[in-house]
């Protein structure tokens, strides 16, 4: 009708659960090789949120956020004002 059945794979064509298991290791094992450890390490820890081993350096939103909670609050309204004043 409107669509065809999928050939069944002879016994032949199929693999054992263990050699799926063995390919999958090594091709992450090759992928692992290729993008490197130090890499996939940073990768991990900004996926998981914790902080790696290695430095990474925060992004520039996290840098000025930091600059503003340490901040004296009245010079931080100082500057908020003015900047408003500049804006109108």
């Amino acid at each position: 009708m409107f669509w065809s059945k999928k050939p069944k794979k002879s016994l032949s064509q199929k693999q054992s659960r263990e050699a799926m298991l063995a390919d999958l290791k090594k091709n992450a094992q090759s992928a692992r090789e290729a993008i490197g450890e130090e890499k996939l390490q940073k990768l991990a820890a900004q996926i998981t949120g914790k902080t790696p081993d290695v430095n990474v350096e925060p992004s520039p939103m996290h840098q000025a956020r930091e600059i503003l909670k340490n901040m004296d609050e009245g010079r931080l309204a100082d500057n908020l004002r003015a900047l408003s004043k500049d804006k109108e």
